[in-house]
């Protein structure tokens, strides 16, 4: 194995040693059939007695695209047997296509949905999800 490539993979163990040792998970996770070309990443790791879930997605469409009343995107997080929570609104760029928010939780396994709204304030989720994914720490 050449030097270059051994420094390299000694790299990525160590990045996912360090993921392991601080309890963090990474999900992959993919676009509905709303949103098929979207694709990202969901992770979970604790901090502080709570947990942090980050999510990044990208190829992600305007949400006006999904219907014409449609203006940003809601995450939301459902826990088990729970009504959901909204927990913040997708910063999204648009020329780029993509779409991250990170926040808390004091729910160590839960649902993480991500729903085209009408606006920020809405009080409970659309029907247009376009990632839904189950995670937990």
């Amino acid at each position: 194995m050449h030097a270059r490539t051994l420094t390299a993979a000694l790299a990525l163990l160590a990045v996912f040693s360090l993921t392991a040792a601080c309890g963090g998970k990474s999900y992959v996770v993919a676009g509905t059939d709303r949103a098929v070309g979207t694709d990202g990443t969901i992770e979970m790791d604790e901090a502080d007695g709570t947990y942090r879930v980050t999510v990044e997605l990208k190829h992600l469409p305007p949400a006006n695209r999904l219907g014409a009343n449609f203006n940003t995107y809601v995450v939301w997080f459902i826990p088990k047997d729970a009504s959901p929570v909204k927990a913040g609104t997708l910063a999204y760029d648009p020329d780029d296509r993509v779409g991250k928010l990170v926040a808390t939780t004091p729910n160590p396994k839960l649902e993480v949905r991500v729903t085209a709204e009408k606006n920020a304030q809405a009080a409970s989720p659309s029907e247009v999800a376009v990632v839904s994914k189950q995670v937990s720490i």
